[in-house]
This record gives C-alpha cells, sequence and structure tokens, in this order.
C-alpha cells in the first residue's frame, strides 16, 4: 500500500514540474505573438499612412507633428491644424474648430488663411481668452469699438451673436477676419497699409499718408507690421504659395 502512494506521489509530482515548466514557456512565447501582432499593426498603420500625402504639405520646420484625420479636411485647414498644435497650448477640439472657422472665412472673403495666422499669433500669440491693458478681448485682439463696426456691416455676425451659435473665440475669430476684409478694401488690396491699420487705426495710416501735415506712424505699429509679415512667410507652405487666395503685394522693405 506504502509503494502504491509513493507511486501516486510520484507521478503527481512529474506532473506538477512538467506543468511548471511548459507555463514557464509559453508566457515569452505568448509575449513574442503579441508583440509580433503588434508590429504587424503599426507596419500596416505606417503603410497606410505613407500612401496618403496630404499630411505631408507642410514646411520642413513643421513635419515632426501628429498625423490628423485627412477625411474631408482641406490642405490648408490642415496646415493651420498643425501650426496651432505647435505653437498653442490649445486642446484638439478647440483647434479643429478654429481650423475650420479660419479656412471658410478666408476663403469666403478671398484672404490669405496664413496671413490671419501671422496676425493673430502677433496678437496674442494664439491665446485665446487673453484680454489686453487697452481692451483688446481674444486671440485676434479686437477692440469693441472695432466689433461694433464689423457687427454694422455683417447682419449674419449680429444674427450668431444673438444666438449665440458659436463660442466667443470662434466669434472673435470671424470678427477679426472680416475686419480684416475690409481693411483690404479700404486700401486697395495694400497689405503693408493694412497690416499698420489692423494695429493702430485706420484713420492713424491716413493720416500718416497724407501730404499735408503728415503724421508719422508710431515705431511700434512698424515693428508690428514687419513681426506679421515674417511670420507669414514662415507659417506659409512653400507647396501652397501659388494657390494662395490673396498674394502679398507689398513689403515694408520696399518702402
Amino acid at each position: 500500500m506504502l509503494r502504491l502512494y509513493l507511486v501516486i506521489y510520484g507521478i503527481i509530482h512529474v506532473f506538477i514540474l512538467l506543468f511548471s515548466v511548459g507555463f514557464s514557456v509559453l508566457i515569452p512565447f505568448s509575449d513574442y505573438i503579441h508583440t509580433e501582432t503588434a508590429n504587424v499593426y503599426r507596419k500596416s498603420y505606417k503603410t497606410e499612412y505613407s500612401k496618403s500625402k496630404l499630411v505631408e504639405q507642410t514646411t520642413p520646420d513643421l513635419e515632426n507633428q501628429p498625423p490628423f484625420d485627412a477625411l474631408n479636411l482641406s490642405l490648408t485647414n490642415i496646415q493651420i491644424q498643425r501650426i496651432l498644435t505647435r505653437y498653442s497650448k490649445l486642446d484638439r477640439v478647440t483647434i479643429e474648430q478654429m481650423a475650420r472657422v479660419i479656412d471658410e472665412e478666408s476663403f469666403a472673403l478671398n484672404i490669405d488663411p496664413f496671413l490671419v495666422m501671422a496676425v493673430m499669433e502677433a496678437e496674442s500669440r494664439f491665446c485665446i481668452h487673453v484680454v489686453s491693458a487697452r481692451g483688446a478681448l481674444g486671440p485676434m485682439q479686437i477692440m469693441p469699438v472695432t466689433q461694433h463696426w464689423v457687427l454694422n456691416r455683417h447682419k449674419d455676425l449680429q444674427v450668431q451673436q444673438n444666438q449665440q451659435t458659436e463660442s466667443p473665440v470662434l466669434f472673435n475669430l470671424r470678427v477679426g477676419i472680416r475686419f480684416l476684409s475690409a481693411l483690404f478694401h479700404m486700401f486697395n488690396d495694400n497689405t503693408e497699409h493694412v497690416l499698420l491699420a489692423y494695429n493702430c487705426g485706420p484713420d492713424c495710416v491716413k493720416k500718416s499718408r497724407q501730404t499735408v501735415d503728415p503724421k508719422p506712424l508710431p515705431p511700434s505699429t512698424l515693428s508690428y507690421a514687419h513681426r506679421v509679415l515674417e511670420r507669414y512667410h514662415y507659417f506659409k507652405p512653400k507647396d501652397l504659395s501659388k494657390s494662395s487666395t490673396a498674394l502679398i503685394k507689398t513689403s515694408l522693405a520696399d518702402k
């Protein structure tokens, strides 16, 4: 009887030993299978992503950015999102909404969206809730009197303001772009004058251009226009330069 117990004990011991050895072998093997499967999916994603050149139409300075969903997005929209992602601390939803508004308004008003981006960077550094000491608001730094002036000329914006169909940030963008459009009409598409007027006001620029007793522009205004043009040429993708919605027709360097 004792011999039978010893035999059974030995068989059980052998099974336990074989099970522990097999389990230790299976764990790294399963990890290997999991890793290889993940690598296959990762390579497949990279292959599919590399086939789409939409998100690669950017300047070399901005190429190291995360991919965007390119479905139904224009190249301009994608580039605006990439700029905001790199140079702001905004969340993804806000970036997508701002890019949509800038793309829509710029296309509708025939304004270069990258000039809008340059103005916004110079005005607020892409900070959406900033308020200046003089009371300018939002990413486009719109003064209350300027907003009132724009709303009087665009009834659709008055409706949006009354119904509050968009956030104040997006509304601020629309007002700023409409103001830029008005300045382009006012100064016959002279980009230099438009930028100067956006900073110090249309009357200030007109007085500086009058033949009798001209009033010199503040040095800060001239520096502002220089900065906007520099940022514009930096933000503007080289491969989109021929299809821009508005061209830089004058430069401060030509003065």
